[in-house]
């Protein structure tokens, strides 16, 4: 059984030597991570090292991401392995 990943168009741009521009946030809020990719940015990174997130929180935010605007990446928080298995099921592509 295979399973077809969505298209990281981020990945695809760097490797064909494409300037991208993204933008760090910390909002840690879906409303602002539904918002924030409309601006034009090509990717959207989610930073749960200096934000209030959670497991549910930054899945709610991945989930807001609109599928055809900027590509997400997620910031793990450091030193807080603790806090790093259980977002595994929220990793980002």
């Amino acid at each position: 059984m295979s399973i077809d990943l969505p298209l990281n168009r981020l990945k695809r741009a760097l490797r064909g030597g494409d300037v991208q521009i993204g933008l760090w946030s910390c909002l840690a809020s879906p409303v602002a991570a539904e918002i924030v990719p409309g601006s034009g940015v090509d990717w959207l990174l989610l930073d749960t090292e200096h934000a209030p997130s959670d497991v549910a929180r930054i899945h709610r935010q991945l989930q807001a991401i609109p599928s055809n605007a900027a590509n997400p990446a997620r910031r793990p928080a450091r030193h807080q392995t603790g806090r790093c298995q259980p977002s595994l099921p929220t990793v980002v592509q």
